[in-house]
């Protein structure tokens, strides 16, 4: 009896777990492309400028903390929304509501991050002391990067919901690829700024891709 139990319950949940494999392991594969990414650009930094150009990057970073709340917002809310518009409206309803949330989460994002940029000086100044006073222009490049985030998990999200997880996976090493081509050029050019730039790049060429995906991924029939 305890066999037959088993034996059912491999047959039920069998094809649900390959198809959640099939799903996620994309996902899984550009999760650690996107994490090696920025760490691969500040382990260069270091090497290449030293500890104190990391530390002037890493605290233009940590000014962005707040910043990270709004697109963990996204990451954690925008999904399941997403998947019910999709339910009820279809493909023309999921991208009516992620227009919607892209210009809600726009103004929250945009409105923090000129809080920050701003006045970076400032903020650097009073949170790490002077010495990091006059690096204002680093934050205000991330901040580039941090808003061009935002569209990138809207288009993230649309891929999602049809099922279309490996595009993710080529965008992303997209944005792998332009920070592993252009980091070292930059970094010995420009330095601290050269490594900012190259965030903003891949950010920028990775944005480029998702909307070539998503494009491409609209057209294709779903699949059952």
């Amino acid at each position: 009896f305890r066999h037959l139990c088993t034996k059912c319950r491999l047959a039920t949940f069998g094809p649900i777990l390959r198809h959640h494999w099939a799903f996620s392991k994309w996902l899984l594969l550009a999760e650690l492309i996107i994490a090696g990414q920025e760490q691969v650009l500040w382990l260069g930094g270091g090497v290449l400028l030293g500890d104190e150009a990391v530390a002037v990057l890493r605290a233009a970073v940590f000014l962005m903390g707040g910043v990270n709340l709004v697109l963990h917002a996204v990451d954690n809310f925008v999904p399941r929304q997403a998947a019910v518009a999709h339910r009820h409206g279809g493909v023309l309803g999921l991208q009516s509501y992620l227009l919607r949330q892209t210009v809600l989460f726009s103004l929250v994002l945009g409105a923090g991050l000129l809080l920050v940029a701003g006045p970076a000086n400032f903020w650097l100044g009073l949170v790490f002391g002077t010495a990091f006073a006059g690096t204002g222009d680093l934050v205000r490049l991330i901040s580039f990067a941090y808003f061009l985030y935002l569209p990138i998990a809207m288009a993230s999200v649309f891929l999602r919901t049809l099922d279309r997880t490996t595009p993710i996976l080529w965008c992303h090493g997209a944005g792998f690829a332009t920070v592993v081509m252009l980091g070292y050029p930059l970094l010995v050019m420009a330095g601290a700024t050269g490594a900012a730039i190259t965030l903003c790049l891949a950010q920028a060429v990775t944005l480029v891709a998702f909307l070539a995906a998503c494009r491409v991924s609209q057209a294709e029939p779903l699949r059952p």
